[in-house]
């Protein structure tokens, strides 16, 4: 398996994980010191706060979700991995679907 293809599996199991509402499947994907950069927001960094940032999203919609790979840079063992995420959320309380 090349190591796009290892990526994009993690990135599935991520994603799975969130269209579940599995947040522990979400942080079993991830490196202990993960970082996530979504747009206009803080950067996030490590599994807890992943918890923090993404159980409140969980509990308020029903989400599917998916991600496109536009840039790989791979540095021996440590990757950077930028793309789009897509998908919508389906809120729990008012039915309204929205899309991230």
């Amino acid at each position: 398996m090349s190591v796009r293809e290892e990526i994009q599996t993690a990135i599935n199991e991520w994603n799975n994980g969130l269209d579940n509402g599995d947040i522990e499947r979400m942080v079993a994907s991830c490196h202990p010191e993960v970082m996530t950069v979504n747009e206009r927001q803080p950067v996030t960094t490590g599994t807890q706060a992943i918890r923090d940032k993404y159980n409140p999203r969980i509990a308020a919609a029903e989400i599917t979700s998916g991600y496109d790979i536009e840039e790989l840079q791979v540095y021996g063992d440590p990757a950077i991995v930028s793309g789009r995420f897509y998908g919508t959320m389906k809120m729990r309380d008012t039915g309204e679907v929205k899309t991230p």
